[in-house]
This record gives structure tokens, C-alpha cells and sequence, in this order.
């Protein structure tokens, strides 16, 4: 080499190892002509071009001018590959890699490496990490290796492999976004969202345009938890990546699609969610998730084929749709569909509120009650302090139908405090109420009731709880009646209207033609069918109350009662006291003992089967002889029926406590028969336990 080329040489390795490629270019360039195309000059052109002058193209000149005299430069081939990469003509830098690492004997880190990259922008990730990782051994400050290695590793999921070359890099170069942005990545996939944050962040610092940094990072907010205002963050992050791709990104639209799912904009959702469907037709997420927006749409048939068709493509393991189509089928009163799906998905430690009330309300709505109470518990305990009404609405109607009554009205409390309007409730709290014998209670509910709905069941069940606490209420007893006949035409008030007048209840005036003109009205009202207007007016024929005695038209009645006996099993009573005292009917002991047996055992509740029964215990018909089972009847009576003069007055016979003032004080409540038959009794000081009818 002549001395004047070597200072060429000498003054360009000056200038390159400043950085000045530029200059050192310029002079190499200038320098070409002076000495006849040197082959060195040309190859040092080459590698300046690719080394940091940005001159892709000129390397491909001057390395190919150099292997037209040299074949066998593997540095030229090396240089030339670079360009080609530069020039993303992949294929071309893939074959001068090949021949370069071939010619150098795979010595050469700089050829090895640039294959290595070659490889990976043609996403044959293996054999780029071989390459990557022979040419970092050599070379192990390779900046741009160490990235792109971690990028490789990334692709074959192999995270944190591609962390510790992430971490490499950001020690060389503190600030270099491109590796900050692999580490990113790979923080997202490892679901350590705060620091994917992080990085993704610094990243798109250096690179604003970054769609896919957008993306993940959106991705990141959405999921992590208990980030201040992670969804508006995450909804301006998709935005952005969808505005840098001109909305044609589908895995931004993704996951925009769900998170305005999680912001309520449902419409929005949908339209997101169609699109990346339809791009990706198989995504079970997101066919769920529609499935959700559907659900609060009310769409629900709609929303019931995504999340079955979500279960199908995941073999139906995927309890996020399971428990979606759970809900749906409830909402479409497939109960039995939505209590396997729900149980499935639910656990002990399950915090999902919508499912455990669908669960109980699906249980309750198949009249599954013992499974359906500790649901409604777990419902309330996982609520906390936020229990919604519904809850108590669903318990408390297990509890009404379950006949626990003092647990129904608690819940029905909690329920009409935030809905004192909810008529249903309100009516069924004040029959739980009466239940109890809380009559009082039971009447303000009531009395609400029939000022709002006008109503002439609302308006009979008040007269009938006045009607339990007549030291009260008997002075509206007549004329709440006489109102619902009028008003309503309702039967039950003509029955007991008439009842009233035929026996002189609450000491009113007898008037007996009015009285069997009301019971026949009743009757003929209620269908012909009405058992207790039957046995009244059988009840008249019986003690001749404005007709004849006739004991063959009583017992007529009382029989055709029995056959419409359904609400009321007054008949039944009726039927005991005729063959037992042999009304219209040959005497017949032990057919009334049979008959008291099988209402008995069918658990027919009326105070009059119970009065039977106690007076065949006292006086040992058909039973042994068992006053103390006799007098629990009567404290059952007692309970509810606490102003009845006939249950003191037996009470008085077997305990021997004194209650004649009480009994006296009731008497003007009761009929004029019983009236009479507990004064003689009195006055003669003949205390027995009397037949009750």
C-alpha cells in the first residue's frame, strides 16, 4: 500500500472512530478516483454505508464491485447482507449471510448476527435465537443483537429468557425504547401488568407511533386490578392504536370492545365486539363478552347462542360463558339449564353476586326452597353491606312459602323499606303477620292495601282481621260488609254478612230473611259452589233461624258442601256433627269418629274440627280419655283466635283457672247460640265441657 493510501486510511479510521461516518464517507469517496478503484477503498465504502452513513444502496454497488474481483470476501458478502437487510430485501441478505458465515468459517459474530436478525424478519424464530446467541457469545455487547434476541425469545414465548436480554440492553443503553418496548411485551404475557405499564410506557416515549405498544399497553390497563381509572386509560390507548392503524387493527378493536363492556357503553361494545369477531371468529372471549352485552340489552336469545357457541369452541370448559349462559337461561325461566350452569361455575370463595342470585331465584322459581334459603344466605353474605332488595324479596318468599313467618316479615321489612309501594309484599307480610296472630300489625298493612288498590280481596282479609280483635274493631265490622257487598259484590262478604245476621254475631240484630237471601247470593255468586254459604244455610235448617227445622235439608246442605269443600273445610266439621248427633242422617258414633280420623290426618284447619276433637278427648269418643291433649287444642285456638269467648270457656273447664271475667267481657262477640249455652252453663254453675255446636 503507497503512502498516500495509507493516510487516506489512517485520516478515515480517525474520523470513524469520532463518529464522524459522514466525513470519513465523503473522504473514502473522494479518494476512489485518486487511486484507481482500490478494492480496499471499496470495501471500506461498503462497510461505512451500512456502518453508519445510511447508505444501503451504494454498499450493494461497492460490495458487489468488490466480489466481482473477489468471490471469496466473506466481508464483502457480509456488507452487502447488511445493505440488503437494510433495504428489507430479505432473501438477498439471507444469502450473503450464508455465504459469509460459510467463508469465515462461522468465526465471523458480525455475519452470524446479521443472519440472525435476517432470520427473525422472516420469522424463523429458531434458527434466529441459534444465530443470535452464537453471535452475542461472541460479541456480547452487541446492543442491537441483545434486542433483537429478546424480541426472538419473546416469539417463542420463552419470557423470561427475553427479559434477561431486555435487561442487558437497557444497562448498555438506558434509554433505549425498542428494548424497553420487548420487555413490555413480555411482562404483559407473564400478567405482571404494572410493570409492562412501565415499560410500554418509556417505549412509546421514543416511539409515538407505535400501534402495537398502544395496544398492549391498553391490554394492560384492562386487566390489572385496582388501577385508578384503568379503563378510560386503557379505552384512550386502544383509541390511539386504532387511530395509527386507520382502524383496521383488529387486536385493538379487541380489546376496546372490552373494555367499553366494562364502562356500560353496550352499544359501543357491540359494534367493536362485531368487528373483531368477524375477524376472528373462533375468539371464545370475546363471543362471551358479547354474550354479556347482549344479556344487558335484553337480548337475551341472542346472548344465549354466543355463550353457547363460546362453550362449544372451548369444549365447554369455559365457566365465564358457562356462567353467562346461566344467567340467560334463568332470564328465560329454563330453570333447570341455568342451575346446572350456575353450580358448575360457582365456588365456596365465588364473589359473583349476579350468579348467586340467579341461582337462588332459579332454585326458588322451581319450588326447590331448601336449596334455594342457604343460597339466598350466601347471595347476602357475599352483597355485604350492599344487599339488593331483590335478595330480601327472594328470601323472604322462601321463608312465606316455607311457613317460617317471623323470618319472611323481617325480610319483607328490609324489602318495603326501600319499596313501601310494592302491594304484592306488603299483602304477603300482613298474612304473615295474621299467621302470627300479630293481628294489629297485619291490620295497618291491610288497611294500606285497601286504601290503595280498592280491592275487594284486600277489603274482605281486613274485615276478617277485624274480625279477630272484635273488642276493637266490632263497630266496623257490619258496615265494612255491608261497604263490600255493595262496592264489590265481593261473595265472602255476603257469606259472612249473612252469617252475622243469622246469629246475632257481635250482638247485631237478627234479620233472617236478609240474612238467607245473603247466603244464597253468596253461593250463587261464588259459582254454586261455595261451601260456606252452604253450611250456613244448612246451619239455619238445622236450628230453624227463619225457616223450619228440617234436619233432612240440613244435612242436604252440608253434603253438597263436602263436595265443593276446597279454601274452607268447614263442611267436613259439619258432616262430623250430623252422624254424630244424627242430623238428616241415622246416628252413627264411629262413622263420626272416622270422619274426625281423616280430617285429622289430612290436616284440615278450622276451629270447629278442632272443638270436635277436644270434646271426643274429654269425653273419650273413639280417643282414651286425654284432657291435657284436649286443652293444647285449645291453647292452639287461643293463640288464634285470642277474643273468642267459647276458647276461654274451655280453657276455663280444663285448667280450673279462673277466667270468668274474661269470658263475660267476650261474650257480646259470639253468637247468640254459644252465647246462651256458656251463660246457662254459668249461671248454673254446672261447669262442664259442653258440645260445641
Amino acid at each position: 500500500m503507497s503512502f498516500e493510501l495509507q493516510q487516506v486510511f489512517d485520516e478515515a479510521k480517525a474520523l470513524v472512530d469520532e463518529q464522524r461516518f459522514d466525513e470519513a464517507y465523503r473522504l473514502l469517496e473522494a479518494a476512489l478516483a485518486d487511486f484507481d478503484n482500490d478494492t480496499l477503498i471499496l470495501l471500506w465504502l461498503a462497510r461505512l454505508g451500512v456502518l453508519g452513513a445510511g447508505r444501503a444502496e451504494e454498499t450493494v454497488e461497492y460490495a458487489t464491485r468488490v466480489l466481482a474481483e473477489d468471490d471469496r470476501s466473506a466481508d464483502a458478502f457480509t456488507y452487502r447482507g447488511w445493505a440488503y437487510y437494510e433495504l428489507e430485501v430479505y432473501d438477498l441478505a439471507l444469502n450473503d449471510f450464508n455465504y459469509a458465515v460459510s467463508l469465515s468459517n462461522h468465526q465471523d459474530a458480525y455475519a452470524i448476527g446479521g443472519r440472525g436478525i435476517t432470520y427473525y424478519q422472516l420469522d424463523d424464530y429458531g434458527r434466529a435465537k441459534e444465530d443470535l446467541l452464537d453471535a452475542l457469545q461472541m460479541n456480547p455487547e452487541w446492543l442491537l443483537g441483545l434486542a433483537i434476541c429478546g424480541w426472538v425469545l419473546y416469539e417463542l414465548n420463552e419470557y423470561d429468557a427475553a427479559i434477561e436480554n431486555f435487561n442487558k440492553a437497557i444497562e448498555m443503553e438506558p434509554r433505549y425504547g425498542y428494548a424497553y418496548g420487548g420487555r413490555g411485551l413480555c411482562f404483559h404475557e407473564k400478567q405482571e401488568y404494572d410493570l409492562a405499564i412501565e415499560d410500554l410506557t418509556l417505549a412509546l416515549e421514543e416511539n409515538p407511533k407505535w400501534p402495537l405498544g398502544f395496544a398492549v399497553r391498553g391490554w394492560a390497563y384492562y386487566h390489572i386490578e385496582y388501577y385508578f381509572n384503568q379503563f378510560e386509560l386503557a379505552l384512550a390507548d386502544f383509541n390511539s392504536a386504532l387511530e395509527l392503524s386507520d382502524n383496521t387493527y383488529s387486536f385493538a378493536t379487541s380489546g376496546r370492545g372490552l373494555v367499553l363492556y366494562q364502562m356500560n357503553r353496550y352499544e359501543d361494545a357491540l359494534q367493536d365486539l362485531n368487528t373483531a369477531i368477524a375477524a376472528s371468529p373462533m375468539w371464545t372471549v370475546g363471543l362471551a363478552t358479547r354474550g354479556y352485552v347482549h344479556y344487558e340489552l335484553n337480548d337475551y336469545q341472542t346472548a344465549f347462542t354466543d355463550f353457547d357457541l363460546a362453550l362449544t369452541l372451548s369444549d365447554n370448559d369455559y365457566p365465564y360463558a358457562q356462567g353467562g349462559r346461566g344467567l340467560i337461561a334463568y332470564h328465560l325461566e329454563d330453570y333447570p339449564l341455568a342451575i346446572a350452569d350456575l353450580t358448575t361455575v360457582l365456588n365456596d370463595d365465588s364473589k359473583w353476586l349476579g350468579g348467586w342470585s340467579s341461582l337462588a331465584f332459579s332454585y326458588l322459581y322451581s319450588d326447590q326452597l331448601e336449596e334455594a334459603l342457604p343460597i339466598f344466605n350466601k347471595a347476602i353474605q357475599v352483597a355485604g353491606s350492599m344487599v339488593p332488595d331483590s335478595l330480601y324479596f327472594g328470601r323472604g318468599n322462601v321463608y312465606f312459602m316455607q311457613d317460617n313467618f317471623g323470618a319472611a316479615i323481617a325480610d319483607f321489612t328490609q324489602f318495603l323499606a326501600n319499596n313501601p309501594n310494592d302491594n304484592l309484599i306488603l299483602q304477603q307480610r300482613a298474612y304473615a303477620y295474621s299467621e302470627l296472630n300479630m293481628i294489629k300489625k297485619a291490620i295497618i298493612d291491610v288497611e294500606r292495601l285497601v286504601n290503595t288498590l280498592h280491592d275487594a280481596e284486600q277489603l274482605d282479609f281486613l274485615v276478617s282481621l277485624y274480625e279477630r280483635i272484635p273488642s276493637k274493631y266490632s263497630d266496623k265490622i257490619i258496615p265494612l260488609y255491608q261497604q263490600a257487598v255493595a262496592q264489590t259484590n265481593s261473595s265472602f262478604a255476603m257469606m259472612r254478612l249473612g252469617c252475622i245476621y243469622l246469629t246475632g254475631l257481635y250482638s247485631s240484630a237478627i234479620d233472617y230473611p236478609q240474612a238467607l237471601t245473603l247466603l244464597s247470593d253468596a253461593n250463587a255468586t261464588h259459582g254454586g259452589d261455595y261451601s260456606c254459604a252452604l253450611v250456613h244455610i244448612g246451619f239455619a235448617y238445622e236450628h230453624g233461624l227463619g225457616v223450619a227445622v228440617d234436619n233432612n235439608m240440613a244435612f242436604a246442605y252440608y253434603q253438597k258442601a263436602a263436595e265443593f269443600e276446597s279454601y274452607c273445610p268447614c263442611a267436613s266439621a259439619q258432616m262430623i256433627h250430623s252422624y254424630y248427633k244424627g242430623i238428616g242422617v241415622e246416628k252413627n258414633i264411629t262413622q263420626a269418629f272416622e270422619l274426625l280420623n281423616n280430617a285429622i290426618d289430612a290436616n284440615k284447619d278450622h276451629e270447629n274440627i278442632d272443638y270436635l276433637h277436644a270434646y271426643f278427648l274429654v269425653h273419650g269418643i273413639g280417643f282414651y280419655e286425654d284432657k291435657q291433649k284436649a286443652e293444647q287444642i285449645i291453647d292452639k285456638l287461643l293463640k288464634e283466635e285470642p277474643e273468642a269467648a267459647l276458647n276461654h270457656y274451655y280453657k276455663h273447664v280444663l285448667s280450673g283457672i279462673n277466667n270468668i271475667a274474661t269470658i263475660q267481657k267476650l261474650l257480646p262477640y259470639t253468637d247468640n247460640i254459644t252465647r246462651a249455652k256458656i251463660n246457662s252453663a254459668l249461671s248454673s254453675n254446672t261447669i262442664d265441657f259442653f258440645y260445641p255446636f
